[in-house]
């Protein structure tokens, strides 16, 4: 976007089209480093739907959390999903502290999306299933770790766990 070529949005323009989650969600993406940041707005439309993809799955499994597997966790693909979380968490928690915000998007949000996805496919390709605590600890985790930029769909998430403070005090 440029002024200089007439396609410039104010942010109350932008937050009206796209909405201060996405917006945010956008602007994150847009870039961090020396050079100049470029909003696109399809990635914002794109975060807007993805969001929205994630609160709907969220509802999806809390309402059926009893059909999921209990018990110990300790089958391989479980420890793979797993690692994979606590490896998002340390990636992100660095890209944070350094200021990389496009790269703190890639690891909370689109890279845990991923072994999520990996961890679902190979659940239901075998006959175990999603492990309940494991994806309980999945959607704390990506709450907690995207309401710095997402704060109000995080907000929404943290409620539908059944947390009774708010996420920012978590």
């Amino acid at each position: 976007m440029s002024k200089s070529t007439g396609n410039f949005l104010t942010l109350r323009q932008a937050v009206q089209l796209y909405s201060a989650d996405g917006m945010r969600f956008a602007l994150a993406d847009a870039g961090d480093s020396v050079e100049d940041a470029n909003f696109v707005a399809e990635t914002a439309n794109s975060g807007i739907l993805r969001l929205h993809t994630q609160l709907e799955w969220t509802k999806e499994v809390l309402a059926g959390l009893d059909s999921l597997r209990t018990g110990p966790a300790d089958l391989f693909m479980d420890r793979v999903f797993e690692t994979a979380i606590n490896n998002c968490i340390r990636l992100s928690d660095d890209s944070y502290s350094k200021m990389l915000f496009r790269d703190a998007l890639k690891f909370c949000f689109f890279e845990l999306q991923s072994a999520r996805d990996q961890y679902r496919d190979m659940a239901s390709a075998g006959s175990d299933g999603m492990h309940r605590d494991l994806i309980l600890r999945f959607i704390e985790v990506q709450s907690l770790l995207l309401a710095p930029f997402c704060p109000h769909i995080c907000e929404h998430i943290w409620g539908l766990l059944g947390k009774e403070t708010s996420i920012m005090e978590a």
